[in-house]
């Protein structure tokens, strides 16, 4: 693209070019450090040289690291304490609520169920899963087996099926 300002875009232009390369020169200017005459003060006179290098390439572009590192520290500071769900399957009520408050987790009965191959009073499934990561005090639905009803037990079937 043509543009007729050139001299509008060149690095002089820019503040903060302008002052890295007015950094970068300090460590060889004499008149910033002053006149030099022996070689004893060559050492001194680097030191501003180095110090810019240190700086420009090692410290600023580090500093986007060290912000996202801070930020993930407050993030996971802020975040409620975790403990992991238990198995809970195949353990009876009291067992599972105990078990349950173990882990500082609550339990409710959601519901029931007579067709399983679990005796009853037994936990037959749980929600959230075992092995999930939840906050302290989340409520853990459990569903519990019963006795199945009086006409499936005796092998007769219910409804009008001929």
């Amino acid at each position: 693209m043509y543009s007729t300002r050139r001299h509008s875009y060149s690095s002089h232009n820019f503040y903060v070019a302008r002052f890295i390369i007015r950094l970068l020169f300090l460590g060889w200017s004499d008149k910033a450090i002053g006149v030099l005459a022996n070689a004893r003060n060559s050492k001194r006179r680097r030191l501003p040289f180095i110090f810019t290098l240190i700086l420009f390439f090692f410290v600023l572009p580090s500093m986007p690291l060290w912000f996202a590192l801070f930020r993930n520290y407050q993030w996971e500071r802020s975040r409620p304490p975790n403990t992991v769900v238990p198995e809970l399957i195949g353990l009876s009520l009291k067992t599972g609520t105990e078990r349950a408050h173990a882990a500082h987790l609550e339990t409710k009965v959601l519901g029931s169920t007579w067709y399983t191959d679990l005796s009853p009073g037994l936990i037959t499934l749980q929600s959230p899963e075992a092995g999930q990561h939840v906050p302290f005090e989340t409520m853990i639905g459990v569903e519990v087996a019963i006795k199945p009803p009086a006409a499936l037990a005796n092998g007769k079937r219910v409804g009008r099926c001929e």
